[in-house]
């Protein structure tokens, strides 16, 4: 994802006018603040949010609630575009992402 999305100067601003991004190594064990304020590390938070698996991208609300976890690599810079507009339009509140993504490339 790094060599074919997040390198697309278009990506990086959409997702940085929109998002606070941070990125983490899940396997990390320096010591990190949490959403409440407490002392956690990279892996221990990681472990609490059931991420196995990287890439794996949480979006949270302003106040720390967890709203949509994708897990895995996503190669298309429009694809990944449509997933930041999917969290900002709330889609997953209604619909999958699958669902979302197909409605984006038929034109509804």
């Amino acid at each position: 994802m790094k060599e074919t999305v997040l390198n697309q100067p278009e990506i990086q601003a959409f997702y940085k006018a929109n998002f606070h991004l941070l990125e983490m190594n899940i396997l990390d064990e320096h010591p990190i603040s949490g959403f409440s304020g407490n002392q956690t590390t990279p892996k221990e938070f990681s472990q609490s949010n059931h991420i196995r698996v990287t890439p794996t991208l949480i979006f949270y609300s302003t106040e720390g609630e967890r709203l949509f976890k994708q897990i895995g690599i996503i190669a298309d810079p429009q694809e990944f575009r449509w997933l930041g507009e999917y969290i900002l339009e709330e889609g997953y509140s209604h619909e999958s992402f699958g669902h979302y993504k197909r409605n984006k490339r038929t034109g509804h």
